[in-house]
């Protein structure tokens, strides 16, 4: 890869809505990729703001369910969510979705989020040296896993660390 590609590299950060009850577990979109562009994501990572340990999940997520959101948290169309798990609505996994983390929420899980009371971590949600390209109208999205549970004024944030290119761009 080309030095003067990475010096084009934008740092980016979404956040999800604060959970009204344990109803809605925590989750977050970003915006779509312009249609005349392509992303070369480079790392992504995501945090959740609760005391507890929680398992979440990176997905990229094709059209048309990439318009549901719209840009927007929460969702224009909120049945791009799997189906209801006990009482939480909005479960993973997301429809018309691929799933990009590792998957699984045992303790040895490397999406495992550690959290104490006085400060945050965070989950590095792609292996090292692994990039990818997401096309055109697509969105990444970031969801705590159904069975961590969801709580009054929780959310989630995830960055990542792009290179937006255009359609046909050598690099």
């Amino acid at each position: 890869m080309r030095a003067s590609l990475l010096q084009r590299a934008e740092y980016k950060e979404w956040s999800g809505p604060q959970s009204p009850d344990s109803t809605t577990i925590p989750y977050a979109f970003s915006e779509r990729v312009p249609h005349d562009k392509c992303w070369l994501v480079l790392s992504a990572s995501g945090r959740t703001f609760n005391s507890s340990r929680e398992a979440l999940w990176l997905y990229a997520i094709a059209p048309p369910a990439s318009y549901a959101s719209n840009g927007f948290s929460p969702p224009l169309r909120p049945d791009i969510f799997g189906p209801s798990i006990v009482s939480q609505f909005n479960t993973p996994p997301i429809k018309g979705a691929t799933q990009l983390s590792p998957g699984g929420v045992t303790i040895n899980s490397n999406e495992i989020v550690c959290e104490s009371a006085n400060s945050q971590s965070s989950v590095k949600f792609l292996p090292v040296f692994r990039s990818f390209f997401l096309p055109p109208d697509w969105m990444l999205a970031a969801v705590q896993a159904s069975n961590s549970g969801g709580g009054s004024g929780f959310f989630l944030t995830f960055s990542a660390m792009i290179i937006p290119l255009d359609l046909g761009e050598e690099i």
